[in-house]
């Protein structure tokens, strides 16, 4: 009975983990930027309008509706733009370093 506790306890632990298959989630961590804010867009009109990443201690997350493949855009405050593949269910990670934008790894 023990080893079912367990087992169960390991199950909730890994799904709540994960995206479910109507969202998209990007998260990302930046050195030499404490906090800030981007911002997303798509080109393709999965989305109305921007949308507002929030920087904390350098560390970001986004989650957003989607049930269908789309192309979201982050803005950085230097108008840096990078693009971001969404699939539903689907997460994507970005690490870097903020003075160095073009050697981010998505």
């Amino acid at each position: 009975m023990k080893h079912l506790y367990i087992l169960i306890l390991a199950v909730l632990t890994l799904a709540s983990c994960g995206t479910d298959s109507r969202h998209f989630k990007l998260e990302g961590r930046l050195l030499n930027l404490n906090q800030g804010e981007f911002y997303v867009y798509s080109p393709d009109g999965a989305m109305r309008g921007l949308d507002t990443i929030k920087v904390q201690a350098g560390r970001f997350s986004y989650i957003t509706e989607c049930d269908a493949p789309k192309t979201l855009v982050i803005v950085f405050p230097n108008y840096t733009e990078q693009p971001v593949f969404a699939q539903p269910g689907k997460r994507v990670d970005i690490k870097g370093d903020a003075s160095h934008l073009q050697e981010m790894t998505v």
